[in-house]
């Protein structure tokens, strides 16, 4: 597997390559034997239809994706804080949504946007909640909600965790169930 990136070396994360510059490296992570590409966030439009040409090119062999939801840290460490959960929540929707080939994302400083329109979801292997989390960050997050120590949703449950366990168990029950109403 290899990771994708979304800057190019000396430009602003922002600066997003072009088509050409996506489809020529998905040519040679396949030549590389790549076989999985980690994207830890979203990406312009682009960049799926490169991935859904090439793998409708290379049926044998397709590059298969694991998909990350970016978010920053908490203000406060807490993770269960309104604002903080519907923003994250709300990116969960958009990457299931531009999975699918259905979003229509607006700008917004520093991300991509666009409309997503390629259906890359049938070689999508699974999904990356969050990110790295610091671990003072969960510390502080399981001493400020110290109660929050399960999770029992529609396909996820959690019993005995932490708030953190509790939280991402959450998160991971909201991803797959707009999933599975949606689409």
């Amino acid at each position: 597997g290899m990771n994708l990136g979304a800057a190019l070396p000396g430009r602003n994360p922002s600066d997003f390559p072009d088509r050409a510059v996506y489809q020529g490296w998905l040519a040679e992570m396949a030549r590389m034997n790549v076989n999985t590409i980690r994207a830890y966030t979203i990406h312009p439009p682009h960049f799926y239809e490169a991935l859904a040409e090439h793998n409708a090119r290379n049926p044998e062999r397709p590059l298969w994706l694991v998909h990350g939801v970016w978010t920053e840290l908490p203000g406060g460490d807490d993770f269960l804080g309104e604002a903080y959960e519907a923003e994250f929540f709300d990116e969960i929707r958009r990457v299931v949504d531009l999975l699918h080939g259905r979003a229509d994302i607006r700008p917004r400083p520093g991300h991509a946007s666009g409309f997503y329109t390629a259906d890359v979801s049938r070689w999508t292997l699974g999904y990356i909640l969050g990110r790295e989390w610091e671990p003072h960050a969960v510390s502080a997050f399981d001493s400020i909600r110290p109660d929050f120590r399960g999770y029992d949703g529609r396909y996820v449950r959690v019993e005995g965790g932490n708030a953190m366990d509790a939280w991402l168990a959450r998160a991971v029950d909201t991803l797959v169930a707009y999933e599975t109403a949606r689409y």
